[in-house]
C-alpha cells in the first residue's frame, strides 16, 4: 500500500510487517552502507524509485542477512555484482 506524504512523495507502507514504515531514508541508506563494508569498500552506486544498486569491492560475509533484516528492506539480490 502506498500513502501520499505531505511533501508529495510516495511512502510504501506495510503494516505488521518487518518492513514497517520508513520516513527517514537517508539514515536508511547509512545503515545499508554500514552493513556493506562502509564507503570505503563502495565502487560505485545508483538508485531509482524502488532499487538501491551498490557495486561493491567485496560482499562482506552475512551483509545479505544483515541488510535484509533492517527495517524499510524487501529484499537483496546480489547479481551481476551489483548488491540490490
Amino acid at each position: 500500500m502506498f500513502s501520499q506524504s505531505e511533501t508529495g512523495c510516495r511512502e510504501q507502507t506495510n503494516k505488521g510487517s518487518a518492513m514497517g514504515t520508513i520516513r527517514d531514508y537517508s539514515a536508511l541508506a547509512n545503515n545499508i552502507l554500514a552493513e556493506v563494508g562502509g564507503e570505503a569498500n563502495l565502487i560505485s552506486f545508483s538508485r531509482c524509485a524502488t532499487r538501491l544498486r551498490l557495486v561493491l569491492k567485496e560482499v562482506p560475509e552475512s551483509a545479505i542477512e544483515r541488510v535484509k533484516n533492517l527495517t524499510g528492506v524487501i529484499t537483496v539480490v546480489l547479481s551481476g555484482g551489483s548488491f540490490r
